[in-house]
């Protein structure tokens, strides 16, 4: 098959492309994933964290909100597009901060955690220890970091990616643009729903010339996808 230009994974989703480009192995990113999992849960005690999607609002604007807030600590965590942005923290600190930015849509998140802030600091430190004792390899192919949106190429880039994404902000509008600039024609989804391709979709209309999007999530729509980029 192809081998793709480059490869991007929201969160979870970075061990996903790790894998693909053999920076990490299935096996591997199973035990991490997992351990990873498992540090996030035991670093904040159940009900002091949540987390908000804000729309409408530029990410110049909530920072500079967010900045303002006094009830605790909050902070942007997942930069999904020029108009949706994730901020989470401790809770009474987001709902302030959702009172104070008084955005066109604000959304209480059901999640069980403030996943990508400070808060996960103690996850960040044990996950570190636990990608010391592995082996990565430099990727086959560029890989987009959550943590930079830049492209990253090295074991050692790969470490740290990892290591802070826990802790600061996917910034996954960045890492689109990143590979705007690269020169994407095709851009492929793998795994169950459209959030990523959806996100996509709005952010390359702006694009001179946006790529083609698909979504696989079994045989049948991979065997799709084949025709469609053969000609049929």
């Amino acid at each position: 098959g192809q081998q793709p230009a480059l490869a991007a994974g929201h969160s979870l989703g970075e061990y996903s492309a790790l894998v693909a480009a053999g920076s990490l192995s299935f096996e591997q990113a199973l035990k991490l994933v997992a351990n990873r999992g498992k540090y996030m849960m035991e670093a904040v005690p159940p009900g002091l964290g949540t987390m908000a999607a804000i729309m409408g609002l530029d990410y110049g604007k909530i920072e500079e909100v967010l900045k303002e807030v006094s009830s605790g600590l909050v902070q942007v965590a997942n930069w999904n597009s020029d108009e949706q942005i994730v901020i989470a923290g401790e809770k009474r600190a987001v709902e302030e901060a959702m009172e104070k930015l008084r955005a066109p849509r604000a959304v209480l998140l059901q999640v069980s955690g403030p996943f990508h802030t400070k808060l996960m600091s103690p996850a960040a430190e044990k996950l570190k220890a636990d990608l010391d004792l592995v082996t990565i390899k430099d990727p086959a192919f560029p890989v987009i970091s959550n943590y930079t949106g830049k492209i990253i190429t090295t074991a050692a880039e790969v470490k740290e990616s990892l290591t802070k994404q826990i802790v600061n902000p996917v910034l996954w509008y960045p890492s689109m643009m990143t590979a705007d600039q690269q020169g994407i024609e095709v851009a492929v989804e793998f795994g169950p729903g459209r959030v990523l391709t959806g996100l996509l979709k709005r952010i390359s209309r702006r694009w001179p010339k946006p790529p083609a999007l698909y979504n696989i999530d079994d045989l049948a729509s991979l065997e799709k996808v084949r025709q469609a980029e053969s000609g049929g």
